[in-house]
């Protein structure tokens, strides 16, 4: 164990401050885990921590005080133990139930539908276009720790396309005559959902297969985003 960590200028203090960044994660391909569970899940699922932190030195961690921990951490209430973890290289394992998400910006809705996802079955999700880092630590904490369980794999128009030969690409939209249970799930499929300010772009929605809305009362427009992708996958899970 090293020697107990006090200076902010430390280099792995400056190392682990500056994966709070997007760019530096993916640069230093390195991300950023904070308090017990999620460190973990981490391990528990086979990522391999480089460095650990703490304020007792547990699970040969090197001690910080308190005034580095709080540095190193990415919120107001920082937890006792920090760790940075190598990023897993996730593999497309013929994954049978799919969910694809479309410019999705907000990391506390990434965070549950990966949750949700996880506790639903589904074999992985898919980030398409403009779509917030899913390694962020506000996503990994949303997740609770579930983004260590379920692959989560950035993909290009090339690759739907290719995907279209093997799936059954469906849409989640706010003017279709079909509901839910009019649509045929029975074959591997990809179910897409947009933004909720702009829904699906024009490209997915010209390539699906199918579509359905969820039926609304009262006038409501629409639904939070990770609320929508809850209620599909809840049904889903019936079939």
């Amino acid at each position: 164990m090293e020697d107990k960590i006090t200076s902010l200028q430390n280099v792995w203090v400056k190392k682990v401050v500056s994966l709070h960044t997007k760019s530096e994660r993916d640069k230093e391909k390195m991300i950023i885990l904070e308090g017990d569970k999620l460190i973990e899940g981490a391990i528990e699922s086979g990522y391999e921590i480089v460095k650990m932190f703490s304020l007792d030195g547990r699970l040969s961690s090197t001690i910080v005080d308190e005034k580095v921990i709080k540095k190193m951490s990415t919120t107001s209430s920082p937890t006792d133990v920090i760790a940075i973890a190598k990023k897993p290289v996730w593999k497309f394992e013929n994954p049978q139930r799919i969910i694809l998400l479309d410019n999705i910006k907000d990391a506390g809705n990434l965070g549950t539908i990966i949750r949700t996802a996880c506790a639903f079955g589904i074999d992985a999700i898919l980030l398409y276009g403009d779509c917030v880092d899913e390694f962020s630590p506000k996503v990994l904490r949303a997740s609770v720790g579930c983004a260590f369980k379920i692959p989560v794999i950035r993909v290009t128009k090339t690759d739907i396309i290719e995907l279209r030969q093997k799936y059954e690409f469906i849409s989640t939209v706010v003017n279709s005559q079909r509901r839910m249970e009019d649509v045929d799930f029975s074959r591997p499929f990809v179910l897409m959902f947009g933004s909720e300010a702009n829904g699906l772009n024009e490209f997915l929605l010209n390539i699906h297969d199918a579509s359905f809305t969820l039926p609304m009362k009262n006038s409501v427009e629409s639904l939070n985003l990770a609320m929508s992708v809850g209620i599909c996958l809840w049904e889903l899970a019936k079939i």
